[in-house]
């Protein structure tokens, strides 16, 4: 986990440093869903529309990262992502490995996606 981590906040650099490409977005999204299943799996403490504004960031850097081609992040969502992994970091310190396992899973919907799919549908 330890590495993880590390590698995790090599990323964060990467983007933060407008250095980066479409794998280190797709590692914050990996991220994103991770910490969100985690923490409805009952690990760490988050607001769940603090998960939602990170995935809407992850979101909006992107598009601005392929209509202008510099792969990175501005400073707010650089704090909120370093925020993400104090999170995700607490979440795989105290969760057992089967959870961090199932839920590092690709192809997993977060739960930020999840209620923005029942907001979208209600309004």
């Amino acid at each position: 986990m330890r590495q993880r981590m590390i590698a995790y906040h090599s990323t964060l650099s990467s983007l933060r440093l407008q250095r980066g490409d479409l794998a280190h977005f797709v590692t914050m999204e990996q991220i994103i869903v991770s910490t969100s299943h985690l923490f409805g799996a009952g690990y760490g403490r988050a607001r769940m529309e603090g998960l939602t504004e990170a995935h809407d960031a992850l979101e909006r850097s992107l598009r601005a990262a392929m209509a202008s081609g510099v792969w990175g992040i501005d400073q707010a969502t650089s704090e909120l992502f370093a925020e993400l992994l104090t999170l995700h970091g607490e979440q795989l310190r105290v969760a057992p490995l089967e959870a961090v396992t199932r839920f590092s899973q690709p192809g997993r919907l977060s739960r930020a996606d999840e209620i923005r799919s029942v907001h979208q549908v209600a309004a």
